[in-house]
C-alpha cells in the first residue's frame, strides 16, 4: 500500500444543491501521513480548524452527509468528493472550501474524478494506513432499508433499488467486485448522477430545501418517465448509491475490505454502517 497526493492545486467554484449558495474549493497536495482534511476559510467568526472525514464529526446525514463541530462550522455534501477521492486512492489533501457546501456540480462525481486526475496524481512513500477488515457477519435495517456484511478479500459491493411506481427505474441490482482496482467499473460509478421524483423535489424546495436543484444536477423523474434523460448507461440510480456508499465509507479510513449487500441505501444507514464497523475496531 502506498501514500497518494497530487502535484498541483486544483480549484472549481459551483452551486450547492441545499443552499443555493455558490462555493469555492481549491484542493492542495498535502504531505505522507497527513491525511485528507478540510477547511473552512470563509468563516470570520471562527478559528480555522481542519475538519477530518470521520464518524466523530457527523453531523446530519439525513439527506446527505455533513461533516462539522456544529450547524455554523460544517461541510454539507461531502460525499461526491469524498468518492472520487477514494476511486482515486489518495490519502493526502489540503481542501480549502470558501463556502457551506460543497458544490453539486452536475449531481455525480466525474468532474471531481477528472480534476484530481488533471492535478496528476502520484505515489509519496509507503503508506501506514490501516486496513480495515470485517471479520464478522452482520445486519443493520432501517425500515425497509438494509444492508448485509460480510468478511471478504477486497471491497465489493451489492446493491439495488426499488420503484414499482416509476417504470423508468423499476427494480435495479448492481454488484461491483474489487471496487477499488476495477478500473473498467470506475468511470461508470464516478458518472452516475444523484435522482430524485420531480414533486418530491419540488415539495423540498418550497419547504426551504434543494435551493440548488435544477435539470442539470440532478436526474428527476414524474410520472414514470425521466424529465431529463436519457440516462449515461443502464442502471445509473444504482450505480449512483454505489457512489454515495464508496463516499460515506471513506469515513472509516482508506483501505476496506468487506462485501457489502445493499437495499434502498441512503446516507443515514451508510452512517449506522459506518458507526457500527468504528464500534467493531476498538
Amino acid at each position: 500500500m502506498y501514500n497518494y497526493t497530487i502535484y498541483h492545486p486544483v480549484k472549481i467554484s459551483g452551486r450547492g444543491l441545499y443552499t443555493g449558495i455558490n462555493s469555492t474549493i481549491t484542493i492542495y497536495p498535502e504531505l505522507p501521513h497527513v491525511g485528507i482534511y478540510f477547511l473552512r476559510t470563509d468563516l470570520t467568526d471562527y478559528p480555522i480548524v481542519p475538519i477530518i472525514p470521520s464518524t466523530l464529526l457527523v453531523l446530519n446525514s439525513k439527506l446527505s452527509t455533513v461533516l462539522g463541530f456544529h450547524d455554523d462550522y460544517s461541510i454539507m455534501l461531502i460525499e461526491h468528493l469524498m468518492s472520487a477521492i477514494s476511486l482515486s486512492q489518495l490519502t493526502d489533501l489540503k481542501i480549502i472550501l470558501e463556502g457551506p457546501e460543497i458544490p453539486i456540480l452536475d449531481g455525480s462525481s466525474i468532474i471531481w474524478l477528472k480534476l484530481l486526475q488533471q492535478a496528476k496524481i502520484y505515489i509519496t512513500s509507503l503508506s501506514n494506513c490501516i486496513i480495515f477488515k470485517s471479520s464478522c457477519t452482520f445486519f443493520i435495517q432501517t425500515k425497509d432499508t438494509f444492508i448485509i456484511s460480510f468478511p471478504y478479500t477486497s471491497l465489493a459491493i451489492n446493491t439495488g433499488i426499488d420503484f414499482k411506481n416509476c417504470l423508468a427505474i423499476k427494480s435495479q441490482w448492481i454488484t461491483i467486485l474489487d471496487l477499488l482496482i476495477n478500473r473498467f467499473e470506475l468511470v461508470g460509478i464516478a458518472s452516475s448522477r444523484t435522482f430524485g421524483d420531480f414533486n418530491q423535489i419540488n415539495i423540498l424546495i418550497n419547504e426551504g430545501f434543494f435551493q440548488g436543484a435544477n435539470l442539470y444536477n440532478a436526474l428527476a423523474f414524474q410520472l414514470g418517465n425521466w424529465c431529463n434523460g436519457p440516462l449515461r448507461f443502464i442502471c445509473e440510480p444504482a450505480k449512483h448509491k454505489v457512489l454515495d456508499l464508496i463516499g460515506d465509507l471513506r469515513l472509516l479510513g482508506v483501505y476496506n475490505m468487506f462485501f457489502l449487500i445493499g437495499y434502498k441505501t441512503n446516507h443515514f444507514v451508510n452512517s449506522q454502517l459506518v458507526q457500527f464497523f468504528k464500534k467493531l475496531d476498538k
